[in-house]
């Protein structure tokens, strides 16, 4: 399947974590594309914000499921989830487990929610839900 993993962009930290449920993606079969990773570089190569968010809608449009992972308030990720619930996607929702402050909204929109405390548990989350 084609997936569009969504998050919060926030520095190097992060940028490791994201290739890392990518490579896991990668791994059990998906295509995967991060907005950030695959459009700019992660800011390496910017682009104007409303270029970004057109090619983010257009890989929306074009993917199966949509995960987004909430570790903080982000309107960006409120964009691509309320998005992509419009266009009928499938839409799940990770949160690490040392997540501060869920998303009530993003639960209610979502098919699906998956807590995980490491990358371990997280791809076997994974693979139940997405099979």
């Amino acid at each position: 399947m084609k997936i569009f993993l969504g998050d919060k962009f926030t520095g190097a930290n992060n940028k490791d974590r994201l290739e890392t449920i990518k490579d896991i993606l990668n791994k059990i079969g998906h295509t995967v594309f991060v907005g950030p990773l695959d459009i700019d570089d992660y800011g390496r190569n910017p682009i104007p914000p409303e270029d970004f968010m057109k090619l983010v809608f257009e890989e929306i449009k074009k993917s199966d499921i949509v995960l987004i992972k909430h570790t903080k308030a982000s309107t960006g990720m409120g964009i691509e989830s309320g998005y992509a619930k419009a266009l009928g996607k499938k839409l799940i929702v990770l949160y690490p487990s040392h997540t501060e402050q869920k998303s009530n909204s993003l639960e209610g929109i979502a098919d699906n929610v998956i807590e995980y405390s490491d990358f371990e548990e997280l791809k076997i989350k994974l693979i139940d839900v997405l099979e």
